[in-house]
């Protein structure tokens, strides 16, 4: 009887053992998987892949578009922006006829209300607001644009107005573009230089990596703590006072977690927003 309890102990407190290791190295591989991909390099190899494509789109919706537009259709182009719309890609659509603007989808692109080209360079629309890629086709006297939002770039800022990417993007918030030679130049799908990247370091995970990663590491250390707890079940039978087991469980609890303190383990987690000084900062005034 007391081999087989002994047994099942064993087989226990080695689950639980497992169960931590399993834990531990899920959440090491998702934070390495994860933080590379905040590295600038991957950062400006991903946002170059994604708007090449975007670019490809852009040519394909002007030609597709051209053909309602000279037939009278023009309202019904706008069904047609509003599906990339939900797909996560701003587009604006604008029709000039002898070079006047006689229709917009949004204002929110403020294109002249004259056709002048000095407001872009290439396939790079520079507005007053943002940077957008730019496609057109002329026919006949009616010249169709189509513009899809790189990154908004307002003259200041508020809780409304923020200099962001179009979510399409995701690059981290601090990017910056720079139209001087950089690390991470950036080309059009015909490989024009459009501008140079500039994105923020990676200093630590972001708020949902950090979650993620507290959960992770809060499931290893309870998974070590119950393998401590049936580790010392498997004991009973050599020490037969239980204050004696619950003191020797407790130093043993306490040790685990001073050594994760000294040696700042898990470090990744300690650099995130959850443990930063902003997070438990107050002040009066």
């Amino acid at each position: 009887m007391f081999s087989v309890l002994r047994c099942d102990w064993n087989k226990r407190y080695l689950f639980y053992l497992l169960l931590s290791v399993i834990f531990i190295l899920s959440a090491l591989t998702y934070e390495a998987f994860y933080m590379n991909k905040r590295q600038p390099g991957a950062v400006a190899e991903v946002f170059q892949d994604e708007l090449v494509r975007v670019d490809e789109m852009l040519s394909q919706r002007v030609n597709s578009l051209m053909q309602p537009v000279m037939s009278g259709q023009i309202r019904e182009t706008d069904s047609l922006i509003r599906t990339y719309d939900d797909q996560g890609y701003t587009l604006f659509l604008f029709i000039y006829r002898n070079d006047s603007l006689i229709y917009w989808s949004n204002n929110a692109a403020p294109l002249p209300s004259r056709y002048d080209p000095s407001f872009r360079n290439g396939k790079l629309a520079i507005l007053s607001n943002g940077y957008y890629l730019y496609r057109d086709s002329l026919s006949g006297n009616t010249r169709l644009a189509v513009l899809a939002l790189i990154k908004r770039n307002y003259p200041y800022q508020n809780i409304y107005l923020e200099n962001r990417f179009q979510k399409a993007f995701d690059v981290p918030v601090k990017t910056a573009i720079s139209f001087a030679d950089g690390p991470f130049p950036i080309y059009d799908s015909e490989g024009r230089f459009l501008f140079s990247l500039s994105p923020e370091r990676a200093t630590g995970p972001s708020a949902t990596l950090a979650y993620t990663l507290l959960l992770f590491y809060a499931l290893a250390f309870l998974s070590l703590c119950a393998f401590l707890y049936h580790a010392y079940l498997s004991l009973t039978p050599f020490i037969r006072s239980d204050l004696l087991m619950v003191i020797s469980y407790s130093i043993d609890v306490f040790i685990l977690r001073a050594l994760m303190f000294i040696f700042k383990w898990p470090s990744g987690l300690y650099e995130s927003s959850l443990f930063s000084p902003g997070s438990f900062a107050a002040s009066d005034l």
